[in-house]
């Protein structure tokens, strides 16, 4: 693939530091062969998260938005929330299945009437989070899956500002932490555990508030330790559980 060769070259001659280097490099290429299997294969069913802007970021810098907008008219697009939504209305394209609710189990049911024998069906998938649950669905159902990772979590560099976050929370000078996927837990507990700050990784969860986005997030924060005490009750989306947040920084001012 001769368009994503260029693209790396390119990038290895504007980008310092080996460690961030190959991160965004992985990530790109991923992203530009799963756009070229796109235009290749229209025949997909689409699974798009957030993840979808970032694909199209990846098609403009490689000169290719056009022809990826295109290919995605042909096939239909599975979506998991309302920031993908918005995001195909801005680029004139519609989702032809909403998720409900919007999970992983949601898609499950909302693919579970389709026939998928034989079809390719495209999944961006989160780092540290292959998604068991729904690719074994689709081989059971007869699909071929093609997962791409459009993002990967940063550098060892990086990893030691999460190794500093931990410290500082276990110091009690964080007041509250928010999660919004269960892979930034797992991040957590992973640098916790490759730096030997298990221990910390408790008592930091001990002295912070936490607030999930959702039941999902909710339990991956319980199995690591942690206690979630803000999020909202129906509507799992940023938006709410900022109000959450909100409301409950008010309660805790005017006591």
């Amino acid at each position: 693939m001769q368009i994503v060769r260029s693209v790396r070259d390119k990038l290895n001659n504007a980008i310092r530091g080996d460690s961030l280097k190959s991160t965004i490099i992985a990530g790109l290429a991923q992203g530009l062969e799963f756009i070229q299997r796109t235009q290749l294969t229209p025949t997909y069913l689409q699974h798009f998260r957030r993840a979808l802007e970032r694909l199209v970021g990846f098609a403009r810098r490689a000169g290719m938005e056009e022809v990826f907008i295109t290919a995605l008219t042909r096939v239909r697009k599975i979506t998991r929330g309302p920031k993908p939504v918005r995001r195909l209305r801005a680029l004139g394209l519609q989702t032809d299945l909403a998720a409900e609710p919007p999970t992983t189990a949601g898609i499950i049911a909302s693919l579970s009437n389709e026939d998928l024998a034989g079809r390719r069906v495209a999944i961006q998938l989160y780092p540290d989070n292959p998604n068991l649950e729904l690719l074994n669905f689709l081989h059971a159902a007869g699909a071929n899956p093609d997962p791409v990772l459009c993002y990967l979590y940063g550098s060892e560099a990086e990893d030691q500002r999460v190794i500093e976050l931990i410290d500082e929370m276990a110091a009690g000078r964080v007041d509250l932490i928010a999660f919004t996927s269960s892979p930034q837990v797992q991040r957590l507990r992973r640098v916790a555990k490759e730096s030997l700050r298990e221990a910390v990784l408790q008592e930091a969860f001990r002295r912070t508030t936490i607030a999930a986005v959702g039941p999902i997030v909710a339990r991956a924060i319980e199995q690591a330790g942690g206690h979630v005490s803000i999020g909202p009750s129906d509507n799992f989306h940023m938006k709410p559980m900022v109000n959450e947040i909100v409301a409950a920084i008010g309660s805790s001012v005017s006591k």
